[in-house]
């Protein structure tokens, strides 16, 4: 596929679940996880992508470093707007942290698209979906995949 629409970007960052924990606890402090990226300039990257497990649930959020945009996707069709609201918050500390200036997110977009990403059908496949979801945003695909398909991605 072609990648030439990143220009000067890195494709993905994908964090791992402990940092989200950290990120989305309610005494959140900038200082508690800024050590996890001290060696990564996650702003070279176009996507950083975030498994997100709340209440046992997963779902996916993704800061859009190239689209300037925050994401949330959800198999449930939860929109995350607290999830999103705190990636915020990260996002401009991490800036401040790392470029020692402001980053000013006031015209980035929220995209939650809610119900219009495939959903799942039971309370089981959300970790299924998660992973789907993340393996196209990795990949800048299209959702093609429905409950249908989430035996066969189980056993590959």
């Amino acid at each position: 596929k072609d990648r030439s629409h990143l220009s000067g970007f890195s494709e993905y960052l994908l964090f791992d679940v402990a940092f989200c924990t950290y990120l989305i606890r309610s005494d959140y402090e900038y200082t508690r996880i800024k050590e996890s990226t001290r060696r990564i300039d996650v702003f070279s990257h176009a996507k950083l992508i975030f498994p997100v497990y709340c209440c046992g649930h997963w779902t996916v959020a993704v800061v859009n470093l190239r689209d300037k945009a925050f994401e949330y996707y959800d198999s449930l069709g939860d929109v995350g707007q607290w999830i999103v609201e705190r990636l915020q918050q990260w996002v401009v500390h991490e800036h401040e942290e790392k470029k020692q200036c402001t980053l000013d997110i006031s015209s980035w977009a929220v995209r939650s698209p809610g119900r219009q990403v495939p959903q799942q059908q039971n309370k089981v496949d959300c970790g299924v979906f998660a992973l789907q979801f993340m393996n196209c945003l990795a990949q800048d695909m299209e959702y093609t995949f429905t409950q249908q398909y989430i035996d066969y991605f189980r056993k590959r």
